[in-house]
């Protein structure tokens, strides 16, 4: 008998009644089982073929190779369905994208002439405004610088006004201590510029003050001098480095020189001169005090002149508060003589005097 392989089955020919029976079988087996042996033994149907042990499970694995390449396929095939899929939109979007773009860029290019002309246009335009803000900058740093010499200065006389003066005082005082240099704070004042103002009219009391302040900063003119209005006719005079005598001797000039000194007008008279009074402290490292203490002792020595008929100079040699000693007059005016008594005046005179007190 030829060898047969796993693979093949063996055929056996059973008759045409057993292979019934077998089918019954197969339909109940319990049944058969139960005609066989009882309830105690059931027995296993037979196939209606026979195999080679190893050959089920061999096409078993085949059956699940191939529907296993199968469904690889159908996988394979479904990725690349959405691949395509995938790669149209793409295009398409691409391609929308590319149309989109050559749309604009031949509206770019329509109007590409007439902005360039407008871009043109607008530059030049903002040179021009820039220009113009330039200078208008300018101008309006002139206008600040000249608002800041008016905060600073006194506009009729051009000279510092009160609030810098002060400045400067307190400036000087600390000075004067660390130094040890005196100081010497002068205020002057034109006697009666009310009068004055009066009988030849405001505009040349202007230019009475104008003069004035002028004749000052020529005297001290010193770099450390500080000549300041006030305000109305009070002039203030700040000198460093300048003891009492000095300042005296300045003090006194300047009255003398007022005194007899006219100012030429074109379009009329002279002006005729006028006097002033003027008020001197001196402070020094010993008794520099505050800033409003000097003042007002300046300011005393000044009324002191006025009450004494002006056309004078006081002078307070020591200055501060601490000092009991008032201001003195240092001016040094002539004394005018006395008119001589005519022969028997006196006595005539003494004798009506007596007289008359007599009678009374």
């Amino acid at each position: 008998m030829a060898e047969q392989t796993p693979s093949e089955t063996t055929r056996i020919d059973l008759p045409a009644t057993v292979v019934g029976e077998e089918q019954d079988a197969a339909r109940d087996p319990f049944a058969a089982a139960g005609d066989a042996a009882g309830p105690e033994l059931i027995q296993a149907p037979l196939p209606a073929t026979t195999e080679a042990p190893g050959s089920g499970l061999a096409f078993d694995l085949l059956v699940a190779v191939v529907l296993l390449q199968l469904i690889m396929l159908a996988l394979a095939a479904f990725r690349i369905i959405r691949l395509r899929e995938q790669l149209r939109a793409d295009r398409d979007a691409t391609i929308s994208a590319r149309s989109e773009a050559r749309q604009v860029r031949e509206q770019l290019a329509g109007l590409g002439d007439a902005a360039a002309k407008e871009l043109h246009q607008r530059t030049a335009s903002l040179l021009q405004q820039n220009q113009l803000l330039s200078k208008h900058r300018d101008e309006l740093e002139q206008i600040n610088a000249r608002l800041r010499e008016l905060v600073k200065n006194d506009p009729l006389t051009g000279l510092v006004n009160g609030a810098r003066f002060t400045e400067q005082l307190e400036a000087e005082l600390r000075r004067c201590l660390r130094i040890g240099k005196p100081l010497t704070v002068l205020i002057c004042d034109i006697d009666n510029f009310r009068g004055f103002n009066a009988d030849h009219g405001e505009e040349r009391g202007d230019l009475l003050l104008q003069s004035l302040g002028g004749e000052l900063e020529s005297l001290f003119r010193r770099g450390g001098d500080t000549v300041a209005r006030l305000g109305s006719d009070r002039f203030s005079v700040l000198a460093p480095d300048t003891d009492y005598r000095a300042a005296v001797g300045y003090a006194e000039r300047f009255r003398k020189h007022v005194e007899q000194w006219s100012i030429p007008v074109e379009d009329g008279d002279d002006i005729p001169p006028v006097t002033v009074s003027l008020g001197i402290t001196v402070v020094g490292p010993e008794n520099a005090e505050e800033t409003r203490s000097v003042l007002e002792r300046a300011a005393l020595a000044l009324s002191m002149a006025k009450k004494k008929g002006g056309n004078r100079v006081f002078g307070d040699r020591l200055g501060g508060s601490k000092s009991k000693r008032r201001p003195v007059e240092v001016s040094r005016k002539k004394k005018k003589p006395k008119p001589k008594p005519k022969p028997g005046g006196g006595e005539t005179g003494s004798g009506d005097k007596s007289a008359s007190g007599g009678g009374a």
